[in-house]
C-alpha cells in the first residue's frame, strides 16, 4: 500500500476545518454580522479551527517530502529519492495518537479531531512518523504490517511535538 500526500488525503483531513468555518460564516450572515455573534465566533474559531490548522501545517512539513510503501513484512520510506525498507523483525513498537472520536465512530465537534498520526520506534533508535496527510487512516493502513503490535493513544491536540514516545 502506497501512503503519499495527495490532494484527496489533504481534503479528507481539513474536511472538519472546511464544514466548521463554513458554519461560523453561515451563523454570521444568518444573524447580519450582530456583533455578539461575531465575537462568540472569533472564540469558537480560536478554540476549535486554529488548532486544526496548526496540526495541518505541522503535518505536512513532516511528511512533505516522503513517501511510504507498507507490505506485510516491511515499510519501505522514500525521503528524497532515497529508499530504506525496515522489516517487521527491525520494528520495535508502533503507536498510533488520534482522537476518541476516531478510534469510535462519531462527529467530530473540532477541526484537530480529524488529525492523527504513527510513530514507528525501530530498533536502532530511530523514529519514522506517517501522518494522516499522507493516508486518510493511518491505523488501518499499518493493520498491513504482520507480526507488529500496534497501540493506540488517545489525545485531543495530536501534535507531534508534544507525543514523542
Amino acid at each position: 500500500m502506497l501512503l503519499e500526500m495527495n490532494i484527496k488525503n489533504h481534503f479528507v483531513a481539513a474536511l472538519s476545518v472546511l464544514i466548521i468555518t463554513m458554519g461560523y460564516l453561515f451563523l454570521l450572515i444568518f444573524f447580519n454580522f450582530d456583533f455578539g455573534i461575531i465575537m462568540i465566533c472569533s472564540i469558537a474559531f480560536l478554540f476549535f479551527v486554529l488548532p486544526g490548522i496548526y496540526l495541518h501545517i505541522e503535518y505536512w512539513s513532516i511528511n512533505k517530502d516522503e513517501k511510504y510503501i507498507i507490505a506485510q513484512d516491511s515499510i519501505t520510506q522514500v525521503k528524497k529519492g532515497k529508499e530504506e525498507t525496515y522489516y517487521s523483525n527491525d520494528i520495535k513498537k508502533i503507536i498510533v495518537y488520534g482522537s476518541a472520536t476516531l478510534f469510535k465512530t462519531w462527529f467530530h465537534l473540532s477541526a484537530m479531531e480529524q488529525y492523527h498520526f504513527a510513530r514507528i520506534f525501530l530498533k536502532n533508535g530511530e523514529t519514522m512518523v506517517i501522518t494522516c496527510l499522507l493516508t486518510p487512516r493511518v491505523d488501518k493502513s499499518l493493520e498491513i504490517l504482520k507480526n507488529v503490535g500496534v497501540k493506540k493513544r488517545k489525545g485531543l491536540f495530536n501534535s507531534t511535538y508534544i507525543y514523542t514516545e
